[in-house]
C-alpha cells in the first residue's frame, strides 16, 4: 500500500512539471527548496530516534 501512495505521489508530481511545461521557474525553485527541506527534518528526525534507542 505505500509503494501505491508513493508511485502515485510521485506520478502526480512529475506530470505537474510536464504539464507546467517548466515555464514558471520561481515555482519549481519553491518546489524544490521545500523537498531540500523536508529531506532534512526526515533525516535529523530520524537521527534523534536512533539516539534515543541506543
Amino acid at each position: 500500500m505505500n509503494y501505491l501512495i508513493t508511485g502515485t505521489a510521485l506520478f502526480l508530481f512529475i506530470s505537474y512539471w510536464v504539464f507546467m511545461g517548466f515555464y514558471f521557474k520561481a515555482d519549481t525553485k519553491a518546489i524544490l527548496v521545500g523537498l531540500l527541506i523536508a529531506l532534512s527534518e526526515r533525516i535529523s528526525s530520524q537521527k534523534s530516534t536512533q539516539k534515543i534507542l541506543e
